[in-house]
């Protein structure tokens, strides 16, 4: 996903993305961007994401959006036309100032006349009014209006289409009004009448406005089908779990966690937030410490915004019983709230021989692997392996010259002294054949490592993996890509082993001034005689990975105070 798509998603449904969820879709594009594009285009991509990111600050009210603000549909549909083509508003603006008043009656004549005037302003638009007009109107929360235009919609042309169907769907479930109950549910029959459920953008409209109905069970079945359209069900199984809480299926909520977890996935922001409600009404029969449990057991964290709302909850509902604090974990792996040891990471021996038995055969060794390599590349590789392995660090050099969007090369002469000189440290350089500008210091490189150049088509990650994998257990790799195309070839089975070893063994080179280490200690949920360790994600802080080193200390005010 790009800076145009996100900002298009969001114009045309705004009150399902919230401040975070875009904050993780920011990360994502950042993180994302390849490291060896040009000064040019990453400048570029810097200045959009700072536009962006002002945009979005702009936010507006509405009793649809879903339990908090969310997104100004001003802002991002100014973004969506942009990456479109300029589109005059006039009509929209003027239709506006008429309407603003909620008792107005919208009539029939009303909306053929915004319609016939919009089309002027924007003659190639007509294919897309009716969806646009249908998304201003629910953005001003107007529900009356809303099926105002639907009615008009039919009376002149018979059928609304599926876009405009589904955007008045993801809303109306939430009215809870047993007619607006059955109106989304003709819609729906309408909506198979002109297709079945194909469409990805569909289905996530269909959840999330049949998950606040009476049918919110028939979602389950609706999410098994987005295996088949590749679709991310984050948002669809958010939707089906708070559905679940709502209606007391405990059974339900804790069976989706689970399937949530193992799809890699973690709890929006507003999930948490409703868990801790039902949590406070005794009558549910749930916890927190249930929601810890399944923290722990899929590795989830909270984000700074969660993590505020879990010690108010526990000063809300438990009082004087717990103290809660926001603290860090020192490089001795100690808490330095309660200086309590906490769990180191460790990879056992028989674990990490199968991931490495596994990177060695389908990193560079798959049936693909040619496609951007060669035999004689591999080849030529192994037998550097062969004679010069193991090494203590592997050097992803391109991601450490393009660290912060500039190419350096005293970014990586900086890192060779650092691992090779001052460190002693066995290091090998993986180098792009084309990288030029490394003349200037290949003999301090050649003089301190070991240096292998991949061809102008070749990715360097793979070989950086393998080398790594190959020199053992104890060999860091430095580089700034999460590595995701890579663990997902390894398959669900070995996910969680290529984790660990990847949050133990990769150092990452930031901003040209300082490397991330490794963390010591599990970032998990940790439990312990006198309390719990919950990790959160904090928005100032710099992240190795998608791991963190913030967590909240929740502690026993007395020895004698058990688990609830």
């Amino acid at each position: 996903m790009n800076i145009g798509t996100l900002a298009f998603s969001i114009s045309r449904r705004p009150w399902t993305l919230s401040v975070t969820n875009i904050s993780k879709h920011i990360c994502s594009i950042r993180s994302y961007r390849h490291c060896g594009e040009p000064t040019s285009y990453t400048g570029k991509c810097q200045w959009k994401e700072k536009t962006f990111l002002r945009d979005v600050s702009h936010m507006c009210s509405s009793p649809f959006l879903i339990h908090h603000k969310s997104v100004s549909f001003t802002s991002c549909s100014r973004w969506a036309d942009n990456s479109r083509g300029k589109m005059t508003t006039i009509a929209l603006d003027n239709f506006k100032q008429k309407t603003l008043d909620p008792s107005y009656q919208t009539s029939f004549t009303d909306w053929e006349d915004l319609e016939n005037k919009f089309l002027d302003e924007n003659p190639s638009m007509k294919k897309t009014f009716e969806t646009l007009c249908m998304s201003h109107v629910l953005k001003s929360g107007n529900m009356e209006q809303a099926k105002s235009y639907l009615s008009y919609i039919h009376s002149k042309r018979s059928k609304a289409n599926l876009t405009t169907l589904g955007l008045f769907i993801s809303v109306c479930g939430q009215m809870s009004g047993r007619s607006e109950q059955d109106l989304l549910y003709r819609l729906y029959e309408e909506m198979l009448e002109i297709s079945p459920l194909s469409s990805t953008v569909m289905l996530s409209d269909l959840v999330h406005g049949f998950s606040h109905t009476d049918r919110w069970k028939d979602c389950v079945a609706w999410i098994e089908n987005a295996k088949e359209l590749n679709h991310s069900k984050t948002v669809l199984y958010n939707d089906v779990i708070m559905a679940a809480l709502r209606n007391g299926d405990i059974g339900k909520v804790q069976e989706l966690l689970d399937v949530l977890g193992l799809e890699g996935e973690s709890p929006s922001d507003d999930l948490y937030k409703m868990f801790f409600k039902f949590c406070e009404n005794t009558c549910y029969g749930i916890s927190v410490f249930m929601l810890f449990e399944y923290m722990r057991k899929h590795r989830w964290q909270l984000s700074e915004d969660v993590a505020d709302m879990l010690m108010q909850h526990f000063h809300r509902f438990y009082g004087g019983k717990y103290k809660c604090r926001k603290t860090s974990v020192s490089p001795s792996g100690h808490c330095k709230s309660c200086d309590l040891l906490l769990e180191k990471l460790e990879l056992p021996d028989d674990k990490f021989a199968l991931l490495q038995s596994a990177i060695l055969e389908k990193t560079l060794l798959q049936d693909n692997a040619y496609l951007r390599s060669s035999p004689e590349e591999i080849t030529s590789f192994q037998q550097l392996l062969k004679k010069h392995a193991p090494f203590d660090v592997v050097i992803d050099t391109l991601s450490v010259m393009h660290t912060d969007g500039r190419f350096k090369v005293q970014y990586l002469k900086d890192v060779v002294d650092y691992f090779a000189v001052k460190r002693r440290a066995k290091v090998l350089l993986i180098c792009r054949r084309s990288q030029g500008k490394l003349k200037s210091i290949i003999p301090y490189l050649q003089a301190h490592t070991q240096i292998f150049f991949t061809e102008k088509t070749s990715k360097d990650d793979p070989f950086v993996l393998y080398a790594a994998a190959h020199s053992g257990k104890a060999c860091h790799y430095v580089s700034r890509d999460f590595m995701r195309d890579h663990k997902s070839l390894l398959g669900p089975e070995l996910k969680e082993t290529f984790e660990k070893w990847q949050w133990s063994r990769q150092i990452t080179w930031t901003d040209g001034k300082e490397f991330l280490f490794p963390h010591i200690n599990e970032t998990i949920v940790q439990e312990s005689e006198s309390g719990w360790h919950v990790p959160y994600v904090s928005s100032t802080e710099k992240r190795i990975l998608d791991q963190s080193n913030s967590w909240v200390c929740v502690q026993h005010c007395s020895a004698h105070v058990g688990k609830p």
